[in-house]
């Protein structure tokens, strides 16, 4: 099977919708460019495996399309495990924009207010991965770092450089690399909770 092969597949199973605007025009223009013989060689598995699990998550989709179903199962479950756990540090979502018809639910300060408004409780916080929010050009990094420090357990130290509308590589750590103020958002969370949070990081 070809890439023009998989492009068939995407249309004939109606699969492109399922995208943003935006996403389908990025959709296209990968297929268009992508020439990995391996991957090719793997198409028709990768067409059919992406097929079905849009299959098994089209009555989820219905249910959840604005967000309201998944917010009200995050805080149900918050509700139960918190303070059960020992430190919850949730992680934002990643990519934090719509993927496969599912809505995104922590991806932007407001999502973040409701999630620390579910559960209030000391042992109840947020992964400040600043790659996943670093991913969307209108979030400020520095601005939710102050914003939410009380709630921050764990910073997950990445940077990534945004290349256009819901699309970005991870880069370096160095903030010059990339479009995130990651020094400036982490040395202002050591000043503000100090000793009071664990820093990891990935990338190159």
């Amino acid at each position: 099977m070809t890439w023009a092969d998989l492009r068939g597949v995407l249309a004939r199973d109606q699969l492109l919708p399922l995208f943003t605007p935006d996403g389908q025009g990025l959709v296209r223009a990968r297929l268009e460019t992508l020439q990995n013989a391996e991957l090719t060689a793997r198409a028709p598995q990768v067409a059919g495996n992406f097929a079905a699990l849009l299959h098994d998550f089209s009555d989820l989709r219905l249910e959840t399309r604005n967000g309201r179903r998944l917010r009200e199962h995050l805080a149900s479950f918050l509700r139960a495990v918190v303070p059960e756990a020992v430190r919850l540090a949730n992680h934002p979502d990643a990519p934090p924009w719509p993927m496969l018809g599912l809505p995104r639910v922590v991806s932007t300060a407001a999502n973040l207010d409701f999630l620390v408004g579910a559960r209030p409780d000391e042992h109840h916080g947020l992964t400040f991965c600043t790659g996943s929010l670093g991913a969307r050009a209108d979030n400020n990094l520095p601005a939710l770092a102050r914003r939410y420090a009380a709630w921050i357990h764990f910073v997950h130290a990445r940077n990534v450089r945004r290349s256009g509308e819901q699309d970005f590589q991870e880069v370096a750590h160095l903030s010059a690399h990339g479009d995130v103020k990651l020094a400036r958002a982490v040395m202002l969370l050591e000043r503000l909770r100090p000793a009071q949070i664990m820093v990891g990081r990935s990338g190159a």
